[in-house]
Formats: structure tokens, sequence, C-alpha cells
């Protein structure tokens, strides 16, 4: 379902059914024959929802989902996500809880134990199409220490640098931001770095076509311009593919801009953007700050 951002792949013999009050899917097995169920509920989160994060979340729903079972509630972690499992003599539940942006996702999938549809593989594939980015994680906004950024579902570490402040992201007006750092000097020296991540499966283009729009606009924007004309290879590990370069140039106020760009499709399904932008005197006013960013980027397969 495109228009709320989201896919699984439903079990062989089901088909779609009127979804419970409060409910967004409901499947159900062809004929009525069979046994199990899967459902989704989607809703926004609240802001203390937020805060508390996935694990607090779970915890607090934690009656809900035992709900006619006796047995303890199994809590799987990872990439985002969480996987509460309880289990019956005659049934197995399993419920996927997803935050991702202003959402939250909650995927309850119950059938025979052992016998009837994959359901761990129903909930390990349900994937998000365009992410938000998650509220969990991350430093603070306002902290300029250095730090480390990480992100499961991304499956991305980053180094963030002295004094470089995290500013707040809309992914409806830039698509694919996850993180926007920014970093200013009394001399007007500025420096922006931003990282997207992208399903790609999802994408429309490649990664050349999209390296090569960074460099046509910049081309579009600024004179006097210093920098390859088309998109030159680069390397990193574990990438399908990957693009790589700087550009010089001056704004139509006569300010030097310079950009460096990394585009990737990495063999974790994902395709990423990182990017710096330096104005003025930047990137030598920062140079060690912006050679810990580049040195410390980390992708997990």
């Amino acid at each position: 379902m495109a228009a709320a951002n989201f896919l699984f792949r439903a079990p062989k013999g089901f088909r779609r059914a009127d979804a419970p009050e409060g409910f967004a899917v409901a499947l159900e097995p062809e004929g009525g024959g069979g046994s199990g169920s899967i459902r989704l509920r989607l809703a926004d989160l609240t802001a203390g929802e937020a805060r508390g994060g996935l694990d607090a979340f779970v915890k607090a729903r934690e009656e809900e989902y035992r709900a006619g079972f006796e047995g303890s509630l199994g809590i799987t972690s990872g990439r985002g996500r969480r996987i509460a499992a309880v289990e019956g003599k005659e049934a197995l539940r399993l419920v996927l809880v997803v935050f991702d942006g202003a959402r939250r996702y909650e995927l309850f999938c119950e059938g025979a134990p052992g016998a009837g549809p994959d359901l761990a593989a129903v909930a390990e594939g349900f994937t998000i199409l365009e992410p938000k980015g998650a509220p969990e994680g991350g430093p603070l906004l306002g902290d300029a220490k250095a730090g480390t950024i990480e992100h499961d579902y991304y499956r991305l570490r980053l180094s963030k640098p002295a004094g470089f402040l995290q500013q707040e992201v809309d992914p409806e007006r830039d698509k694919g931001i996850f993180l926007y750092l920014k970093r200013e000097d009394d001399q007007k020296n500025r420096c922006d770095i931003r990282v997207r991540v992208f399903l790609a499966k999802a994408e429309k283009e490649g990664v050349e076509a999209k390296a090569q729009k960074r460099i046509d606009d910049f081309r579009s924007r600024n004179e006097t311009v210093k920098g390859p004309a088309r998109a030159p290879k680069g390397r990193m590990p574990g990438s399908n593919a990957a693009f790589r370069f700087r550009q010089v140039g001056k704004s139509a106020h006569g300010q030097v801009v310079e950009e460096e760009w990394l585009v990737l499709d990495h063999q974790n399904g994902r395709v990423y953007e990182f990017e710096v932008v330096c104005y003025a005197g930047a990137s030598r006013a920062f140079q060690k700050e912006i050679k810990a960013f580049w040195s410390g980027i980390r992708i997990e397969d």
C-alpha cells in the first residue's frame, strides 16, 4: 500500500478481508478454510511514544499482545524493529512493531505452530517503502559535541564531527533525507552535511543517474565550475556501484561553493547519498572535522 508507505508479501492462499475496527488491513485464508490471520494497525506516534522508543512501546502493549495466551512474551530486536512472539498449544502470534518518522506500524500474524503460513517470513519481509527516519537514537538537537549516530533500519553508523549541530529534517520536502548537520563560524564559513537513504527496490533510477543529476544541478546553479562533467566511479566496501566526486564553483553572488558527493547502491538493498557542501573557506576551516565524517561512515550488510 503505497499511500501508507509499506509493503509485505501475503502468504499463499490468503486474501484481503474486512479489517476490524482500528486496523488498516486484514488478510485471512481463502474460502474461510484453514487457520490464521494477518492484521495491520498503523497510527501517528504520540510525543510520549516517540520519546520512549520501541522497547517501552512493546512493554506497554504486552497485555494486548499476550491476550488469549498463557505463555510469556518473547521479544526479538533488530534493525529498527521489534517482534513480540507468544505461543500456545494451538496457535502462535507474532506482532511486528516498527516506528518510521511520525508513524507506527503493528503487524499481527497468527496461525498454528509449525503449520500453515510462515509467519516469521511475513513479519521479516515487512518493508517501509520510503523511510522517513525513526525518532529514536542519535544525538540531541543542539549538541555540538563529537558523537556517533547509528540507525539499525538504515544499517548505518556515522561520526558526527565536533562543532556540528544536527538540524531538523523534513522528508516530505527533501526525499530520503535522514540526517542534516551544519556548522558556521564567525567568518561566515559554513559547512552542510546531508545523508539520504532510499530503498533500492522503490527507486526508479539507478545510482549513476542520481549522481549525474547532482553534477548537472551544481553546474546549473554555479559559474566557473571545476569538476567532472560526468559522474566518475568510486569505491565503497559492500557496494554494487558507487560514484564519488568533488566540484567547485561560484554562486550567483560570487561566493565559493564546494560540493563532495558519494552516491552508492549497497548490497543491503539501500541506496545512500552522502553530501558535504562548503561555503567560503569552510573546507579549510573545518578540514579536520570533514575528514572525520568521511572516514567514519560504516554501512552494514
